[in-house]
């Protein structure tokens, strides 16, 4: 089932800030509650809210006609999940978030640049791309796990990485100029990174597998 909060409306978390800068997110001046993430829902959804103010800050609006609803612990996670209606969505975090700030901090910066345009089933590799690199920006102690694996989502990154020396700026710029991030094109690509191997801008728009 899913649950809608309200936003929590203070400060008693060191992410929490009324508005969304790097400063107020970076890893050594966030103060991480002492409980346990799943005994928290109002921390876990403040941290929701602040992942999704700066994302947008440094991404774009959001779609706006979706809701999003408070994250949840699954063992299927992490994912985003839409709602039935497709009418908004949220983030499943893992079993292993659960117990775990820094691990609930990592997955779900991931999944939240994926609630800027929730789509329905994979979205292609530069969206992803964009996300393990926004999530590796606000949660670095995980960083040498992504990029030791030799998983498609270190490939996605790598990708995002040889195109642009600044991916979030180019994926903002995608957004301004041809919407979601799942929905642009090989020559959208090259028209913000002329230099880029065309064939990388091609393998970067087909679908995430």
């Amino acid at each position: 089932m899913v649950i809608e909060t309200t936003t929590f409306q203070s400060d008693d978390y060191g992410w929490f800030h009324p508005e969304p800068t790097l400063a107020a997110l970076l890893p050594e001046r966030m103060r991480f509650p002492n409980n346990k993430p799943k005994e928290d829902p109002g921390a876990l959804w403040s941290l929701q809210a602040s992942l999704l103010a700066f994302a947008e800050d440094q991404l774009g609006p959001r779609d706006s006609t979706k809701k999003i609803y408070q994250p949840q612990f699954t063992d299927q996670g992490p994912m985003l999940r839409n709602t039935p209606k497709l009418d908004g969505a949220y983030a499943e975090l893992s079993r292993g978030a659960e117990n775990f700030w820094s691990t609930a901090l990592f997955e779900l910066a991931h999944e939240t640049v994926h609630l800027l345009d929730p789509s329905v089933g994979n979205t292609n590799y530069f969206e992803e791309g964009i996300a393990v690199r926004f999530s590796l920006w606000l949660a670095p102690n995980h960083s040498a796990h992504v990029r030791e694996s030799n998983s498609a989502y270190f490939d996605a990154l790598r990708m995002v990485e040889q195109i642009s020396e600044s991916p979030i700026e180019t994926a903002k710029l995608a957004r301004e100029r041809f919407g979601a991030l799942n929905k642009v094109s090989g020559a959208n690509l090259n028209e913000l990174c002329p230099n880029a191997d065309p064939d990388l801008l091609v393998k970067l728009v087909q679908e995430f597998i």
